[in-house]
């Protein structure tokens, strides 16, 4: 090999002889000739070669994924006759450049090496489709003359998993598509609840007024003639009004005076303003809280008889009463209730915003005792994690006091909504679905309240959504899901007044379970699709809440227009959210909110500022802002503007209300 791998082979002959007498014996070295001695030289012709072969192990990989591995083998084989040096192989991605690997070291004529590696699937390789790969080998000859050689390339087709390139996102979607629908409809069916349990507070009030008037016809408080001294008789009439107020102490009640003609107007209007205070003071002395009593002297003004007969002076002598709650100006107590309104209000802030309204009108039949609630929602919550969801509901509820400490209804009702996505994918998810269940709201005690629902709810979603930034282009992706959803909830709430302070404590618990089938999934590209289900998390949980509303300052009156009303409210509350099942997950928080509002009621006018603030595990939050808000349309609705920052983020809301 070493004369392979030198080119040639030299030789030389020598011949000696011996005479035949011992001495002179003689030599020679062949030469070209007679007269020299070089060497005879042999040229060997040389054949400096190399070849190299790649081998793949998989010409297909069927749904794809970043990071999977092709493994290649390249066999270099010394094809030529000469010894070669320093052989090396690479590829087309340089892999073995730098490795060990693809040093190779010498190979004799019809010696074989092998080199295995593997390569790291990329994006790009998934955005080309195939991933394609060729060996190159090089060497040094004897004479270091280089040889290189180059293999065949090899292919490996990648074909993509549709369905797990979106999988991920698109489950993550669905299911806040899913957790903000459920959230939305939770808090209708809690609104529904407690508008029932506020009807029924004022429904004991208007049930108490009337049953003092009934009595106070039948049984007249008599004072002595032209004074306010109250007689003797009367004494057992007032002890049974102290026992009629002592059982519906919620809401503030006109204790009115009344005189008959006799008499000038500025007298009698002292006389009767006298006469009430009297009320009062005796009511007070019988342990009844006068502080929410209001007493007001009518004089003459309001005759409810004829004063020319002795039988019509009688009657308009009288004291009576009414509640003084502000009432919407339209409120009749039969018929149409609650005229035609809306309710709307409006918050943007950096990376999220918000707008909610109600519509819808109140009708109440006097004969049968029922309250039929015809409303509608709109709402629209942008989130930056997940997109806008817009939906709209409309809602028919039928309601009746089963006695007057308890009212129970029920109510149905359906809903649309969309929700655009701009987050990991771009689209709609359009949705459409029906809901029903009961309320009710029961008075425990004299002013102790407890309200309820238990709803279900069933709809049906469809998206269209692309992916831009999935592999190897953008992924489109149709489908629908289907979900049921059960709710229930209970609140206690109360009222108390203090002279000029209100307490309004609430607490309760709210619980969600909705299940959703898997979904229906189409992805495709551009001659290719993919179907599949997907299985969204079922939403589970319970939120429990307590907060104490605390009003200082002079409530508002209906009698008194004049007045620059000051009043601060705080409400320090507590929550927790929790989920339920596997993995369980409780998030618990403290917060507070305080509130000071001046009130212009000559204006129909006011402003004030508010602060909150909230803890929640190692998350705090604190925001204050400013607000003024006006009557508008003579007062049958108001507009509020308001103003806040929030963590330093700011944001700016609109409230408007208007009624027909």
């Amino acid at each position: 090999q070493s004369d392979v791998d030198a080119g040639n082979v030299t030789n030389t002959a020598t011949a000696t002889g011996d005479s035949p007498t011992g001495t002179g014996d003689v030599t020679d070295t062949s030469g070209s000739t007679n007269d020299n001695d070089e060497p005879t030289v042999t040229k060997l012709k040389q054949e400096n070669s190399l070849s190299v072969d790649i081998d793949v192990d998989v010409n297909e990989i069927d749904q794809v994924q970043v990071g999977d591995l092709i493994t290649y083998t390249v066999v270099v084989e010394n094809s030529g006759n000469t010894t070669l040096s320093s052989v090396r192989v690479s590829d087309k991605f340089g892999l073995l450049d730098t490795s060990a690997l693809g040093m190779v070291g010498t190979l004799q004529p019809g010696e074989k090496a092998t080199v295995t590696y593997t390569y790291s699937v990329t994006e790009t390789d998934i955005r080309t489709g195939v991933v394609e790969n060729q060996a190159f080998a090089e060497g040094g000859s004897p004479y270091e003359e280089y040889v290189h050689a180059v293999s065949q390339s090899v292919v490996t087709s990648l074909t993509v998993d549709l369905i797990a390139e979106i999988e991920e996102e698109l489950t993550e979607i669905l299911e806040d598509d899913l957790r903000e629908t459920t959230a939305k409809q939770s808090r209708l069916f809690e609104d529904i609840a407690k508008g029932a349990r506020d009807r029924l507070a004022a429904r004991s009030t208007e049930y108490c007024v009337a049953e003092l008037n009934e009595f106070v016809t039948a049984n007249p408080v008599l004072f002595d003639t032209a004074l306010a001294i109250l007689k003797p008789e009367s004494g057992p009439v007032l002890d049974e009004i102290a026992e009629i107020l002592r059982h519906c102490e919620n809401g503030r009640i006109e204790v009115g005076g009344h005189t008959d003609s006799r008499g000038s107007d500025a007298y009698n209007l002292d006389l009767s303003q006298r006469r009430v205070d009297a009320v009062l003071a005796a009511l007070s002395q019988r342990n009844v809280n006068i502080e929410r009593l209001i007493a007001v002297g009518y004089g003459e003004s309001k005759p409810i008889a004829d004063n020319s007969t002795y039988e019509g002076l009688a009657r308009n002598r009288r004291v009576e009463f009414r509640s003084v709650e502000v009432m919407p100006k339209t409120q009749s107590e039969c018929g149409t209730t609650s005229p035609f309104d809306i309710n709307g209000s409006a918050q943007a802030g950096a990376g999220n915003m918000n707008a909610a309204g109600t519509f819808g009108e109140e009708h109440f039949n006097c004969q049968s005792g029922v309250r039929q609630i015809v409303r509608g929602e709109f709402s629209l919550s942008h989130d930056e994690d997940f997109g806008t969801q817009a939906m709209i509901t409309g809602t028919l509820q039928r309601e009746k006091m089963i006695s007057d400490d308890h009212l129970h209804g029920y109510f149905a009702g359906a809903y649309l909504s969309r929700s655009t996505v701009d987050t990991t994918a771009d689209g709609n998810i359009d949705g459409y679905g029906l809901y029903g269940g009961i309320y009710g709201a029961n008075r425990l005690e004299q002013n102790l309240y407890l309200d309820y629902y238990l709803a279900a709810s069933a709809g049906r979603h469809s998206f269209d959504l692309r992916f831009s930034d999935t592999l190897p282009e953008a992924i489109d992706a149709d489908g629908s899901y289907q979900y049921v959803g059960l709710f229930g909830g209970l609140a206690l709430s109360g009222e108390a007044q203090y002279g000029n302070t209100l307490l309004t404590p609430r607490a309760g618990m709210h619980l969600i379970y909705a299940t959703a089938s898997d979904a229906d999934v189409t992805a495709s590209i551009p001659g290719r699709s993919q179907t599949a289900k997907l299985s969204l998390e079922d939403q589970k949980g319970a939120r429990l809440f307590g907060e104490l509303g605390v009003t200082f300052g002079e409530p508002e009156q209906a009698s008194d227009t004049s007045a620059i009303i000051e009043q601060v409210y705080l409400a320090p509350r507590l929550f927790c959210d929790t989920s339920i099942g596997a993995g369980t997950d409780t998030a618990c928080g403290i917060g507070a909110g305080l509130e000071y509002s001046v009130t212009n009621q000559i204006r129909g006018a006011s402003w004030g500022i508010d602060l909150d603030a909230e803890t929640t595990g190692d998350t705090q939050r604190g925001a204050i802002g400013v607000f003024y808000e006006r009557e508008i349309y003579d007062g049958n609705g108001h507009v509020r503007f308001g103003s806040s920052l929030t963590q330093g983020t700011p944001s700016t809301s609109v409230e408007l209300e208007t009624q027909w």
